[in-house]
């Protein structure tokens, strides 16, 4: 199936499946509404014997949090092949943790791009996390969410901590910013790439603040590529 249509073939065979066994094949972008119907078909279909998604693209950590649900409820019959964008440093006592907002501590793995958008998910969807420790320090996740002057200036934050706050910023529905500021920090030219290339569709954003964050000649010409580039009068 391609994946544009697996919504709705999904649904259109359902019956015709009855009484046999299948194994479907998705490949390109799902999506989260895609997704859901993969799940909810997974879950009734008897004769489903294998669902390989290795070539789909499930439209980030939305995606990967309901396809996470198969793997953990699939039936032993049924064979289910995720992408590898599912393979997370995270483990499945991380995510429930986030889910319910406790504190976590998770400056001991190896986080990758996956892991980054699925934290930043999470803490910008859970009203109830107050800080999150990603590298060292903890990061203040309330004065994140739905800031409109958000000063993160000398927290001791390091390029994981700025890649979690480039997340959030991403899923933030109220995008109200005028005033970003962590300067005096060590978040390095990628870091303040991450965070820069998230503000891009904040209209509002008036002044950036990377000053003391060992940015070197190639980080600052980036971030003033982004400047130039902004919709808003940064």
């Amino acid at each position: 199936l391609r994946a544009r249509k697996a919504e709705q073939a999904l649904s259109a065979f359902a019956d015709c499946l009855l009484g046999h066994q299948a194994v479907v094949r998705v490949e390109g972008r799902l999506g989260v509404e895609g997704v859901q119907a993969l799940v909810s078909f997974a879950r009734v279909s008897e004769c489903l014997r294998e669902l390989d998604l290795s070539a789909a693209d499930v439209g980030g950590a939305s995606g990967m949090l309901l396809l996470r649900e198969i793997s953990m409820h699939q039936r032993s019959s049924m064979t289910c092949i995720l992408p590898e964008s599912l393979s997370l440093a995270l483990s499945e006592d991380d995510v429930a943790a986030l889910r319910r907002g406790e504190a976590v501590d998770l400056s001991g793995l190896e986080l990758g791009d996956a892991d980054y958008d699925m934290i930043g998910l999470l803490l910008s969807t859970n009203s109830s996390m107050t800080s999150c420790i990603v590298a060292a320090s903890p990061l203040p996740v309330q004065a994140i969410r739905g800031a409109v002057n958000l000063k993160l200036r000398d927290r001791g934050l390091r390029p994981p901590d700025a890649f979690v706050v480039a997340a959030m910023l991403k899923y933030e529905t109220v995008r109200s910013l005028i005033c970003v500021d962590v300067s005096h920090n060590a978040i390095g030219t990628t870091g303040a790439a991450a965070i820069g290339n998230a503000l891009a569709s904040y209209d509002s954003l008036k002044i950036l603040n990377v000053a003391n964050n060992k940015l070197g000649v190639e980080g600052a010409k980036h971030i003033l590529e982004l400047i130039k580039g902004h919709r808003s009068a940064v």
